[in-house]
């Protein structure tokens, strides 16, 4: 019995690696944009509540995209927070949104800027909801009119989590079994160092 799991170049540790990728592939596939627009709006640079929007299928996802432009020196902070139809607080996601430039150690000149995110959230339930856009910012008077915040939300996708994390236990755990099966080869290569 012991030389037919020998000859046999592991097939359980091929299995799970196959398996591992396949999972992350996917995940990463899944992480992808699309889905169906549900909202496409255009705010001021202060937010404010867009909606409602109807979902008709409890454990939807909401792939949300926020872009504002960034005056150079300056920074914002936007938050998109999901509303039930009583307008109450229910979840939310947000990041802070720059435009820098300077000069590194050596004096080289950079410039760099981060002015738009990606966020998902999952609604639990079916029904109407709304959108508030909050921001804070150290813009000047004349920047906030062109500063204007655009919130594309759709709907549709799935979670790529499940498979991600599947994927990385099945690594792993064929990882721990390719090193258990093959302890004595492992042990040999290292003796020999």
């Amino acid at each position: 019995m012991t030389n037919e799991t020998e000859s046999n170049p592991l097939p359980l540790v091929r299995i799970l690696f196959a398996f591992a990728a396949l999972c992350l592939v996917t995940s990463c596939g899944l992480s992808l944009p699309g889905g169906t627009q549900k909202l496409l709006e255009k705010l001021p640079a202060e937010g404010g509540v867009i909606g409602p929007m109807v979902v008709e299928d409890g454990g939807t996802i909401l792939d949300i995209h926020v872009y504002q432009p960034v005056p150079l020196g300056h920074w914002s902070s936007v938050t998109v927070a999901l509303l039930d139809a009583n307008k109450q607080y229910l979840v939310g996601v947000g990041e802070g949104l720059w435009h820098e430039e300077g000069r590194d150690y050596e004096g080289y000149y950079w410039r760099e800027s981060e002015t738009s995110y990606q966020g998902k959230l999952t609604v639990a339930e079916p029904g109407e909801y709304f959108f508030d856009v909050s921001t804070e910012n150290n813009f000047e008077a004349s920047d906030l009119r062109r500063a204007t915040i655009k919130v594309d939300i759709d709907e549709g996708g799935f979670s790529p989590i499940p498979h991600r994390a599947i994927g990385l236990v099945a690594l792993i755990l064929a990882i721990v079994v390719g090193l258990f099966r093959y302890r004595s080869t492992f042990r040999e290569m290292v003796q020999e160092q």
